[in-house]
């Protein structure tokens, strides 16, 4: 379901220019142009189709966020640091690199979704409300780790999927008013998952040094210099450690959705109300809302997450990501003559994500049980 890659257009939106940066932005953007054109020129005729096929991507990886980044600060710094290399191709390509590596990649999740809804403990209830004080009594702080994210986001999203309405399979049978509900009128239901608009992996090894948050692992901390320059200087301070598992960065999603949403091919694009989004997989507007106190999904957060899924399926990221993987699950030794390359290097970047994803879990399983 991967999307075929979209050259970059040869104008640009008018939206960009209420930026100061125009200019700036007219100037990368041409730069980023005569680089996509010279390239798809000459491919096949300067060095493997595979490299110049990624020089490609990475190129229009750096002018799709130029044309749709999550925020104006976004696509201005990006500009400007094109500006910076003087049509540098190779200094551009590892610009276009970093942001493969460090932004897009960190939201393509491969494997260790947040649990399933595990079968309820406690006592059968009679109606919801009853289930929803008894779980908010339960829960006197912020969430902790994924576990009680997960029990506090079913109360928020009335225990359905966000996008489906698909009703949690375990609540309807501990709660005789929902299972009442569900089945006298032939509602949906089915596992669901707590789903992270920010993975673990963003946070390892976090901690405060006086006035600010300091980052003390090299792939995070790429992560959040990133996220810096496009004007989210906070972030860390809000997601550190247990933050990763706030509610305003879970919703409730069933398992078809959840899968899209770990590939990034169901993302949230916001519409002129508060809340209200239309979801680019189904292409359905919903507007989320809760009968507690509990707060919704971060707008800016699912704008993020957004512009990650428009500029990975735009510039061909998406479809390299899914070749790849497809390639590495037919692959039982890699080629003698280094055809193979790319495959090896996917996977040892994909080990580093991965460990850190394993680690700030383990730190918070331990912060949570200590």
């Amino acid at each position: 379901m991967s999307v075929r890659p979209v050259p970059l257009p040869d104008n640009l939106p008018p939206h960009l220019g209420l930026s100061n940066e125009i200019e700036g932005i007219r100037r990368a953007y041409s730069t980023l142009l005569k680089i996509q054109k010279y390239i798809s020129s000459s491919i096949g005729t300067r060095g493997t189709r595979e490299q110049q096929r990624l020089k490609l991507m990475r190129v229009r990886i750096l002018g799709y966020l130029i044309l749709t980044g999550p925020s104006l600060t976004a696509r201005e710094f990006v500009a400007k640091e094109v500006n910076s290399y003087r049509e540098d191709q190779d200094e551009i390509d590892k610009f276009g690199e970093m942001f493969f590596l460090h932004y897009l990649r960190i939201f393509r999740k491969y494997g260790g979704r947040t649990p399933a809804s595990s079968r309820s403990s406690c006592n059968a209830f009679e109606t919801r409300k009853e289930m929803m004080i008894k779980m908010l009594r339960e829960a006197d702080q912020p969430p902790q780790n994924r576990r009680e994210a997960k029990r506090l986001a079913l109360v928020r999203d009335n225990f359905q999927c966000v996008v489906s309405g698909r009703y949690d399979s375990n609540s309807v049978v501990t709660n005789d008013e929902l299972e009442a509900k569900v089945l006298g009128e032939d509602l949906p239901m089915g596992i669901t998952h707590c789903a992270h608009i920010f993975p673990d992996s963003i946070n390892r090894n976090i901690s405060d040094s006086r006035d600010k948050v300091c980052c003390h692992d090299p792939h995070a901390a790429s992560i959040w210099a990133i996220l810096g320059y496009f004007g989210y200087e906070n972030l860390p301070k809000w997601l550190k450690g247990s933050g990763i598992h706030a509610l305003d960065n879970v919703m409730t999603l069933d398992s078809a959705c959840h899968d899209w949403f770990d590939r990034l091919l169901l993302w949230f694009e916001a519409e002129g109300s508060p809340d209200t989004y239309t979801v680019k997989a189904t292409k359905e507007l919903i507007t989320l809302t809760t009968d507690s106190d509990l707060p919704l999904p971060d707008p800016a957060y699912l704008e993020i997450h957004a512009a990650c899924c428009r500029v990975t399926h735009l510039s061909g990221a998406g479809e390299y990501m899914d070749e790849v993987l497809e390639d590495l699950e037919d692959t039982r030794v890699l080629s003698e003559d280094g055809s193979s390359a790319h495959l090896l290097s996917f996977v040892l970047q994909q080990e580093v994500i991965a460990s850190c994803t394993a680690m700030s879990t383990d730190s918070t399983r331990r912060t949570s049980t200590s």
